[in-house]
């Protein structure tokens, strides 16, 4: 457990060092800023990023979309922050299920994505472009223009594009890095404690996980390292057979191509 413990300080050691070079990122500001320079780059009157939570058909929650930020090329005076029904969301999540940018006009004066939310977004586009958020190829938003002259050319529908992924990497990669901050903030105490952490560290960080979103990639590789944590604290034995495994792991999938399944098990032989 001790040079887990060890392992575990010297990073958050790291991380401390990077947020004083360079503070985190504040989410909110992000957002506003990607949102600025995607309407800036198509030509659009108006951009907007809304954050949508449990679209698939198969989610267990309830539907959820909010507006996380909004930008106009006039100052109307509109909260850019709001929450919009999910019964009447449909054209946000077209994009999703295609995952490609959609373009859309001329619009009628009756779509009800914009007809039933005037109270959070009063000017009635002729044409919009919607393109999806994806944060490790999962759907997690949408970036939408809008104007009211001419339909949005292959080039600004690709600016787009740039901008949905720019999106991604800004507002959703600055959650993931204060995520892992936070695991390790919370957790330090206890791992430092060679008396607590091996019965208390499995539970809490199993906890701390299924409370946070993350990719299911990320949160593979937390539970490798809570499993290892475990081993080192009961069982030597076990720990170097999974070091083992691991090792030969690595040497199949690191740094180059797997062919398929009969490498992987020469390796590990």
């Amino acid at each position: 457990m001790d040079p887990f413990a060890r392992h575990l300080a010297q990073l958050l050691s790291v991380i401390d060092l990077v947020g004083r070079l360079q503070p985190p990122g504040d989410e909110a500001a992000a957002a506003r800023d990607a949102v600025l320079l995607a309407r800036a780059s198509t030509g659009a009157q108006r951009a907007s990023l809304f954050q949508i939570d449990n679209a698939d058909a198969d989610a267990d929650g309830p539907l959820w979309v909010v507006r996380l930020a909004r930008s106009c090329s006039m100052d109307d005076g509109v909260d850019p922050v709001a929450a919009f029904h999910p019964a009447h969301v449909a054209l946000l999540l077209a994009p999703l299920q295609s995952g490609a940018v959609e373009s859309l006009g001329p619009l009628s004066g009756h779509e009800p994505f914009y007809t039933h939310h005037l109270h959070h977004e009063p000017q009635l586009p002729r044409f919009a472009a919607l393109a999806p958020v994806l944060v490790d190829g999962a759907p997690v938003g949408v970036l939408e223009i809008a104007r009211q002259e001419h339909p949005f050319s292959p080039a600004e529908l690709a600016c787009l594009d740039a901008a949905s992924r720019t999106v991604a990497a800004a507002v959703y990669g600055t959650r993931r890095e204060r995520s892992m901050q936070a695991m390790f903030t919370a957790l330090l105490p206890e791992l430092l404690s060679p008396a607590l952490a091996p019965t208390s560290l499995p539970a809490r960080l199993r906890e701390w996980l299924s409370s946070r979103r993350m990719a299911p990639a990320e949160r593979q590789a937390i539970a490798v390292a809570t499993t290892i944590a475990e081993l080192a604290a009961s069982s030597p034995a076990a720990l170097e057979l999974v070091q083992s495994v691991l090792s030969a792991t690595r040497k199949a999938f690191v740094g180059r191509e797997v062919g398929g399944w009969s490498e992987v098990h020469g390796a590990l032989r």
